[in-house]
């Protein structure tokens, strides 16, 4: 083996060697630039439903806690009887009798979620919104809720909503915003 034969191998191993710490360096740089761009994705996600919350607030408060007129000015709401838990949960399970096929979202792996996130209140207003945060009507399509749940005023004409804003997997916002409605004499108060 001669001096020129080593130098040249050496070279080659050496290019080798650089590729392989190339390609290394490419791929935590692409998966850096991934994980920006999902960040990016979520925060604008949370931005945009956390203005919806907000908004709804605004109209509860404009409304003066008027379940019908608050459905009446949301765009895209759904009254719903027994809350989220509840509609969603009959909602994927009719989808499935009238396909025939199953639910890509079980109500076994939903339900559990929803009991811990989901407000407890005496009316229910939901908004749905796929994954690109159009609104949509669709439960099976669905991947964020915001739900609107509204106590009946009380004595003292104080109306409450709470509003939670959440995926599948967690709670992304939350709230609870009062309304003085007035006292009525129905309610016990004095007109």
């Amino acid at each position: 083996m001669t001096a020129q034969t080593a130098r040249s191998r050496a070279f080659f191993l050496e290019l080798a060697l650089n590729v392989v710490i190339f390609t290394f360096c490419a791929l935590i740089t692409m998966q850096v630039f991934i994980e920006a761009r999902t960040l990016s994705q979520q925060s604008s996600a949370l931005s945009h439903l956390s203005l919806e919350a907000q908004t709804t607030a605004e109209l509860f408060k404009t409304t003066g806690g008027d379940v019908d007129a608050l459905l009446a000015s949301l765009e895209n709401a759904q009254r719903t009887n027994g809350g989220l838990m509840n509609d969603y949960a009959d909602a994927i399970e009719s989808f499935a009798l009238e396909a025939s096929t199953p639910p890509k979202t079980s109500r076994q792996e939903f339900i559990p979620v929803l009991d811990v996130l989901a407000p407890a209140g005496d009316y229910f207003i939901v908004q749905l919104y796929d994954r690109s945060l159009n609104p949509t009507n669709d439960w099976e399509s669905a991947h964020y809720f915001l739900e609107c749940a509204i106590d009946k005023p009380d004595a003292l004409g104080l109306a409450k909503a709470r509003i939670v804003v959440f995926d599948k997997k967690s709670r992304l916002y939350e709230f609870e915003v009062c309304e003085y409605v007035g006292v009525k004499p129905e309610l016990g108060g004095v007109a």
